[in-house]
C-alpha cells in the first residue's frame, strides 16, 4: 500500500499579484500534467491591511514522495514564490507554508518562510504569522474514559 502522509502547502500574496502567481503557477508541465492549478483553494483575507489570498493545498493520507511529479507539482508553488522573489530587485512580498506528518511519530516536517522584501516587510511578516497561527501540528492525550466518571476520595 505505501507510506501515507498528511500535507499542507499554504502561500499568502498580496491580492494584487495572486493573478500574477496563479497564471505561472499554472504553466508548470506537471501543474498541467496532472491539472494541480484546480486542486487548490483560495481564500482572502488582510496582511497588515493590505488585501491577500491563501492558496492552500490538504490532503490526508496522500503518499507524498519528493521523486512522485504530482509532488514535484505541488511544490513547484513553494519554488515559484522563492523564484519570484529572486527575480526582483525590490523581493517579492509572501509567506509559504509546507506541512507534512508521516506514519511514524517523528516523521514531521513544518516550515514557515517570510519573502519580505524592505519596504514590505510589514506584508510578509504578518501573513507568515497568519500561517504559523492557521497551520500547525499538534498532538493531544485522550481524556474520554470508558468507565463511569463518579471520583472517589479513597479505597
Amino acid at each position: 500500500m505505501g507510506y501515507l502522509s498528511n500535507v499542507i502547502l499554504a502561500v499568502v500574496v498580496p491580492e494584487m499579484e495572486a493573478k500574477r502567481v496563479a497564471a505561472l503557477y499554472a504553466q508548470h508541465p506537471h501543474v498541467q500534467e496532472f491539472k494541480l492549478a484546480g486542486q487548490w483553494s483560495l481564500y482572502t483575507t488582510t496582511c497588515n491591511g493590505i488585501p491577500a489570498v491563501v492558496f492552500e493545498f490538504s490532503e490526508e493520507y496522500v503518499r507524498w514522495y519528493p521523486s512522485h511529479e504530482d509532488v514535484q507539482g505541488f511544490e513547484y508553488m513553494l519554488e515559484l514564490i522563492q523564484m519570484l522573489d529572486d527575480e526582483s530587485e525590490e523581493g517579492f512580498p509572501a509567506a509559504t507554508c509546507f506541512i507534512r506528518v508521516g506514519e511514524e511519530e517523528t516523521d514531521i516536517e513544518c516550515t514557515y518562510h517570510a519573502h519580505a522584501p524592505d519596504d514590505a516587510s510589514d506584508f510578509a511578516l504578518h501573513a507568515e504569522s497568519l500561517l504559523m497561527e492557521t497551520y500547525y501540528v499538534r498532538t493531544e492525550i485522550s481524556t474520554e474514559r470508558p468507565w463511569d466518571m463518579e471520583s472517589i476520595e479513597s479505597l
